[in-house]
């Protein structure tokens, strides 16, 4: 018999707990995004360059991918909520601590232990969308806990903007703090426990390198992952590059500026609605191709027109818009059909899709760097490389042979498509 306290499969669709989700899932963006105005105001406090500051990005960055590794295969040992509980308290303190630090070395130390407890908070969000949820649901779900943490990356610059006009870059870390035990108390509290069956299985380092290999030893599965990853990475690369492409390439003010990025994450938000919608109708494998499609076509035309002509800021903008709404119809779809095949290792496979796309963010920010001219060819090469390997992993993971879902029968998993938890096959689309 299982827990009271635990959460059984449904297939009705909870706002309140996207919302708690996605109130998680924010601590990266609130955690990077806030900070980002008063980087000028901590390099003088510590009296170092702005660049030594900038290393606490890249060291958050590490510290997050890590701490997704050792929370996901572990919540799926002990619960969703005892992982939640450690990783807030490590973000929530070390939050505080940074207020008193004296020298750089102390913010970048605490900077990455406060990532490890984001990145093992944030790990769990996508698993207890998998514990609740199957099929289309979990598509679903994550559509809408992708549509509301994307205020976060909206919000958060305002934030610390304001925080820091007001009284001082500590101030903001304060808010950090505040917002971390908030969400302490929203999980003891609130938030269920979606994990039906914590399992120890043996060791605690065997069991978790058994189920990385579960994971990363399945094909199709990871055919799903990393075509997610690629398209991610023309978001990371937008990210990298944005203020570079409106401020200094076309002049636009630093006022016009968090209008113009804005929108673009505004645009994303309403393509994950419509992906929602959509999702009533057709099966999630069937609506990855529309944002493939959408986000290569965009950056083909995208290259041709730069290399023959010289366009404006209307056409980039337009561009850029397209290419990176259109992973409102792969990220969360891609990640439901990764899912889907590991039902007892869904903070694993979390685990892997969260380390891949930080990983890859990492990578597309190095590349960035490298191949910096001031134009925008080396963005726009980036997003046309990485949209396409995001086709390519996506056919090679379609071709991939279908694998046994774990606990369930054979026979229920040839049922037909109207049941919303088989993958298509490309003869099927």
């Amino acid at each position: 018999m299982e827990q009271a306290s635990h959460t059984p499969p449904t297939n009705k669709l909870s706002t309140r707990l996207a919302l708690m989700l996605a109130a998680l899932v924010a601590i990266g963006p609130f955690g990077i995004d806030t900070y980002l105005p008063a980087m000028p105001a901590m390099a003088a406090f510590y009296d170092v360059s702005t660049a030594s500051v900038q290393m606490s990005i890249s060291l958050f960055f590490v510290g997050f991918a890590l701490g997704q590794v050792v929370g996901g295969p572990v919540s799926d040992r002990v619960g969703r909520k005892p992982v939640a509980l450690v990783g807030l308290s490590i973000f929530t303190l070390t939050s505080l601590l940074i207020i008193w630090t004296t020298s750089v070395e102390e913010l970048l130390l605490l900077r990455f232990i406060q990532a490890l407890g984001g990145g093992a908070t944030t790990v769990i969000s996508s698993a207890a969308v998998r514990d609740r949820y199957h099929g289309r649901d979990v598509a679903k779900m994550l559509s809408m806990v992708s549509m509301i943490m994307l205020m976060a990356p909206m919000l958060a610059p305002g934030i610390g903007a304001i925080a820091l006009n007001f009284f001082s870059w500590q101030s903001i870390f304060a808010v950090l703090t505040v917002y971390g035990g908030l969400l302490l108390l929203m999980v003891v509290f609130q938030l269920p426990e979606t994990n039906p069956n914590p399992k120890a299985d043996g060791p605690l380092v065997k069991g978790i390198l058994q189920k990385y290999g579960e994971v990363l030893g399945t094909p199709k599965a990871m055919g799903f992952v990393l075509c997610t990853g690629f398209s991610l990475g023309c978001l990371f690369t937008f990210l990298t590059g944005s203020a570079f492409t409106y401020i200094e390439y076309f002049g636009v003010s630093t006022n016009l500026y968090p209008v113009l990025f804005g929108s673009n994450v505004l645009i994303y938000m309403m393509v994950n609605r419509l992906n929602m919608k959509l999702l009533n109708r057709y099966d999630p494998v069937q609506l990855i191709p529309i944002g493939i499609a959408i986000q290569l076509t965009s950056m083909v035309v995208f290259n041709l027109v730069l290399h023959f002509f010289n366009p404006g800021l209307p056409f980039v903008y337009l561009m850029i818009t397209l290419t990176i709404s259109s992973i409102g119809f792969i990220a969360a779809n891609s990640t439901s059909c990764t899912l889907r095949y590991f039902p007892h290792s869904s903070g694993t496979a979390n685990a892997v899709i969260g380390t891949l796309n930080f990983g890859l963010g990492g990578v597309v920010g190095i590349l960035m760097s490298l191949m910096h001219d001031g134009t925008l060819v080396p963005i726009a090469t980036t997003m046309f490389l990485v949209s396409f390997l995001s086709l390519v992993f996506f056919i090679w993971g379609m071709r991939a042979p279908e694998p046994e879902i774990p606990g369930q029968p054979s026979d229920v998993q040839s049922v037909p498509s109207n049941s919303a938890d088989r993958v298509r096959e490309p003869a099927d689309l």
